[in-house]
């Protein structure tokens, strides 16, 4: 979908075709962030384009047509939504992000306006996996620090001062202490690193990575008691 910087004709006929195929009106315009990993969540109908920020809130009473978005090349993208159908929220979540709660504000935000974290649906999506994703342990620390013991969060990489660390895990844990059900928690398998046919890997490309983009909005949400 593109990396930072002047938007291109092209990436914005990408967007369009992506809100039209999330089922969303065309007259809704993605919010796209300026995202800094970091942990501020902006309400929709008040973030200005490119405004900074790692999470995007879209409320119904707001009366918003603009759908929170997020942008990724390995972070973890996260789609949030009531399944009563008042509040989405899009989370930018790399380590650092996920060290600083960032997926927990964005359920604190929803909570907010009302919304319990019970009726949460949360889905992770395609992001740098276990398997490719080594940091120091310093990092290792910091994310663990904010999510806890979480089995299987991280394995040795065979580098002294390093691990493989999995950061679905980590928010995965993160959305559960926020109070989501464990059964409305969902994981994207793929890793972004090892699918060089499917997705775009800071990792392995360096800067020349563009990103992928993942939307939720007002009109693809459809009420569900579940």
């Amino acid at each position: 979908m593109g990396g930072s910087g002047p938007v291109s004709a092209a990436v914005r006929e990408r967007r369009r075709r992506l809100v039209e195929a999330a089922g969303i009106d065309p007259a809704v315009s993605p919010v796209v962030l300026r995202q800094e990993h970091g942990a501020a969540v902006l309400r929709a109908v008040d973030a200005a384009s490119d405004a900074p920020g790692d999470a995007a809130l879209w409320v119904r009473a707001d009366g918003s047509s603009r759908a929170p978005s997020v942008r990724t090349a390995d972070c973890v993208p996260i789609l949030i939504v009531d399944l009563r159908g008042r509040a989405a929220a899009a989370v930018h979540a790399g380590w650092k992000g996920t060290a600083l709660g960032i997926a927990a504000r964005a359920v604190e935000a929803m909570a907010g306006v009302g919304i319990d974290p019970a009726g949460l649906l949360a889905a992770l999506g395609p992001a740098i996996l276990r398997c490719c994703y080594e940091v120091e342990t310093p990092v290792l620390d910091r994310v663990a620090a904010v999510c806890g013991d979480v089995p299987g969060l991280a394995e040795p990489s065979g580098a002294a001062g390093r691990v493989r660390l999995d950061l679905h895990a980590a928010n995965r844990a993160q959305l559960l202490r926020a109070g989501l059900v464990a059964a409305r928690i969902h994981a994207a398998p793929w890793c972004t690193k090892c699918r060089e046919d499917l997705f775009f890997s800071y990792r392995r490309d360096g800067t020349r990575a563009g990103r992928q983009m993942a939307v939720v909005g007002p009109a693809a949400l459809t009420p569900r008691l579940a």
